[in-house]
């Protein structure tokens, strides 16, 4: 009979996220492994189908309102996410209430997924998100058995935040993968004059602010690529990116919605990738970029450093020193990049990590 493995997570509808993503990335990685794998959701993610195998067993409601029973699970998965003013009461008594007495019913083991821990993200955001955002996590703890971190940099404050609530926890670190099953299809593509940059104009601590700098920092007639959700562009922003790539010669493309297949194409053919986020768990295109054998310019972060070592680092604070890395990085001879984050970047590799954890 083939072991079972419950796994939970909440989901936003229509809505691309790292961290969503790497959770059904582990629930497809147990179901290459030889587990069934019950999936259980508040909705069907939008990206379901493109990175899922098709062998794993979607449970859906809208509320996230099932009933707990002995499936015989012999192990459970829970991807927390944060709680609101607005959530937090039906998170407690459904999400977290139903992970536990799933896993008290099956006598199941318990792993706990963890991106960045409070007293990693206070430490470089010093103001925490809302105070509910954490509560209803914290106290799931002591229900857990092993925390899964995405870095050791992250597991570093893994431990010292989490084995305060629970003091029996195991620690383990698991690197997400990038959608190499796509990547790995798109081959000789010549590089082009372009540059590629991530931005989430909702979200502070990706620093698309930079946009504007790095627009002034382009050789002139390149073209530079943002991949972002358009809606969040404001009508000053679209202006104030009409008037620099005018005035420094340099063509803009917004890219909304593109999925993996258009993504990797548009790494693929450019000559830099831009990542400037001010904090990250893990943070994914810097080695997507590098997988697809393009150079990268990145904030000087601890994460970022341990999983990108041929990247070049930046502060971008100075515009001249920001267009000098830019012109030596896209005019240096091509290396091959790939070959230093293959390792766990391959959805193969990971696979293998995740049958070494369990």
């Amino acid at each position: 009979m083939r072991k079972k493995v419950a796994f939970i997570m909440k989901n936003v509808k229509n809505k691309y996220s790292g961290g969503r993503i790497h959770g059904l990335n582990i629930a497809t990685g147990l179901s290459e492994i030889g587990f069934e794998v019950d999936y259980y959701s508040n909705v069907k993610p939008l990206y379901f189908d493109e990175l899922s195998n098709g062998n794993i067993n979607l449970i859906l409601n809208k509320y996230f309102i099932f009933s707990p029973r002995s499936e015989k699970y012999d192990y459970i998965f829970v991807v927390p996410h944060f709680s609101t003013v607005k959530n937090h009461y039906f998170d407690r008594f459904f999400f977290y209430k139903f992970s536990s007495s799933l896993k008290r019913l099956n006598n199941s083991k318990l792993y706990f997924i963890d991106f960045e821990s409070p007293n990693w993200v206070k430490e470089y955001k010093k103001l925490l998100p809302s105070k509910f955002a954490y509560r209803n996590s914290d106290s799931f703890i002591r229900h857990v058995d092993s925390i899964i971190s995405s870095s050791f940099t992250g597991n570093k404050y893994a431990k010292i935040y989490y084995s305060q609530k629970n003091s029996n926890l195991e620690f383990h670190v698991l690197n997400p993968p990038i959608n190499s099953k796509i990547a790995d299809k798109i081959q000789d593509i010549a590089k082009q004059n372009c540059v590629i940059f991530f931005a989430r104009f909702e979200a502070n601590h990706k620093s698309s602010e930079i946009l504007f700098m790095l627009i002034e920092s382009l050789p002139f007639g390149y073209t530079l690529n943002i991949i972002t959700n358009k809606k969040f562009i404001n009508n000053d922003t679209q202006i104030k990116i009409d008037e620099l790539s005018i005035k420094n010669g340099i063509i803009i493309k917004i890219l909304d919605k593109i999925n993996d297949k258009e993504k990797f194409r548009y790494i693929a053919r450019s000559k830099l990738l831009i990542f400037a986020s001010k904090f990250e768990g893990f943070g994914l295109p810097p080695v997507e970029s590098q997988y697809m054998n393009t150079p990268v310019i990145c904030s000087d972060l601890p994460v970022l450093r341990e999983m990108n070592k041929n990247a070049i680092f930046d502060d971008f604070t100075s515009e001249s020193i920001l267009r000098d890395k830019i012109v030596a990085t896209i005019n240096a001879p091509s290396k091959n990049l790939k070959a230093s984050v293959e390792s766990f970047a391959k959805f193969e590799n990971f696979v293998e990590k995740l049958k070494n954890i369990l």
